[in-house]
């Protein structure tokens, strides 16, 4: 049995819209499947705790419906012998883009969830949530929150570069120090800093091209004392993957990281909003969760 957890406001309403193809290409495969359309934020956490362990759980939707099952299917623990798939239909869809999974294509997504392979992934956790891509807090986490107010019929890369603009008239990188795995590694002013288990978020922002998420290991992406035309400047290698050798930002790995900022700064991850806060700690959670992949 698959249990195709459909979050209908997905992309715009998207993923409303494929429900009758969707079941009429399972129905010619032949597929047992159930459908559980979300309602409101939590329904897609809520189903990943309650139904049975064995029976994989297919997104339908994008990173926010995605991110919620993950936290259902860990629920607290360090691994899970769930297994998840995606279709992706969302605005952003960043977990599919860096795994290759075709976008907004119902037949290739049930082609790979038909044909069964899958692959160990990484997870991360704060505090009593677990996350797959990637946690961001400073200047990123205040453009994640703009974004949350950005229409959502437009694409998750151009509401995520409106909301950059919309936030650079308030930019002051803020002091922050960072530990990973105990050791002091940076103490200065920072524009933002992405710790990430995966490639990217924003909608097609590649904050850690070269990112493996099986290792056992976080990166740390910092980028430090940046001006308003800096920001600007580095935006398009942002979204290229293309920022990791500039000068003013820093890469480091570690299973364990704390980030204290002088400040009460906001924060997310996966693009879904946590409270501000000044300190933030992160966690890689190995091999923690098995999902479908080409």
């Amino acid at each position: 049995m698959l249990h195709l957890v459909i979050n209908p406001s997905a992309g715009g309403g998207r993923a409303a819209r494929a429900i009758p193809a969707l079941q009429n290409l399972v129905a010619a495969r032949k597929l047992e499947t159930t459908l559980h359309l979300t309602q409101a934020a939590g329904d897609a956490l809520l189903l990943a705790q309650q139904l049975p362990m064995l029976e994989p759980i297919i997104v339908v939707g994008g990173d926010g419906t995605l991110h919620e099952v993950i936290r259902g299917a860990l629920d607290g623990q360090d691994r899970t012998e769930r297994v998840i798939g995606v279709i992706p239909l969302g605005t952003g869809d960043d977990f599919a883009r860096g795994t290759g999974i075709p976008l907004q294509n119902l037949d290739a997504a049930l082609n790979i969830i038909e044909r069964g392979r899958t692959k160990w992934f990484d997870a991360a956790r704060i505090g009593d949530r677990s996350f797959l891509n990637g946690f961001g807090a400073g200047f990123d986490a205040q453009v994640a929150r703009t974004v949350k107010n950005t229409p959502k019929a437009l694409p998750g890369s151009l509401r995520y570069l409106l909301a950059i603009f919309q936030e650079l008239s308030a930019l002051e990188p803020r002091q922050a120090k960072i530990f990973a795995d105990g050791q002091l590694v940076y103490e200065n002013a920072a524009l933002l800093v992405a710790i990430m288990n995966l490639k990217g978020y924003g909608g097609g922002l590649q904050m850690n091209p070269n990112f493996n998420g099986l290792d056992g290991l976080l990166e740390i992406i910092i980028a430090g004392q940046f001006s308003k035309l800096g920001t600007l400047g580095i935006l398009p290698k942002l979204a290229q993957g293309k920022h990791l050798g500039h000068p003013q930002v820093q890469v480091v790995q570690a299973k364990h990281i704390r980030l204290e900022w002088a400040d009460v700064m906001p924060a997310h991850v996966d693009g879904e909003m946590l409270e501000p806060n000044r300190v933030f700690e992160v966690q890689v959670l190995p091999q923690a969760i098995s999902i479908f992949v080409p």
